[in-house]
């Protein structure tokens, strides 16, 4: 990502899917003129959280994660400290807990974690769960309302 922002300063607007094997960068220098990230990330939560850093001019924000996911006070964290002009956030992550775990405390705990007053007074974000049981492992969704819908 760093070789894209530093050839393409001026860079407004960017959609890009980061796969599994996107190697994380200690914070990239994300462009200044850039105000709307669109992003698809297979990686991790902590490269995530490196390439959001420096982006502090991001107005909006639409990410689908696969295979991770980070709780409403990690969300919180990144918003306060790194996007402080944020006015639009979308997400869905997506992710699966192993079939012998009890999934409907830890979906209940991390729905908790956005049931705070900077999610629901203060900016006014909202957020849903699907629970899809299946025989292995059951898939969980945790996204903004209203829905981010793929295009």
């Amino acid at each position: 990502m760093s070789h894209l922002f530093e050839y393409t300063p001026r860079l407004r607007y960017l959609r890009v899917t980061l796969g599994s094997d996107y190697e994380v960068e200690s914070s990239p220098k994300v462009p200044v003129g850039l105000t709307a990230l669109r992003l698809y990330a297979r990686f991790s939560d902590v490269g995530l959280r490196c390439l959001l850093q420096n982006a502090s001019h991001l107005l909006r924000l639409i990410v689908r994660t696969e295979d991770f996911y980070l709780n409403g006070h990690q969300w919180k964290h990144i918003i306060v400290n790194h996007l402080p002009n944020l006015q639009i956030v979308r997400f869905r992550m997506h992710f699966k807990f192993e079939e012998n775990q009890n999934i409907q405390e830890l979906i209940e705990a991390l729905l908790n974690t956005f049931r705070t007053p900077f999610w629901l007074d203060d900016r006014g974000w909202f957020i849903q769960c699907q629970w899809k049981s299946q025989s292995v492992c059951d898939d969980i969704y945790f996204y903004t309302l209203p829905m981010i819908i793929d295009d």
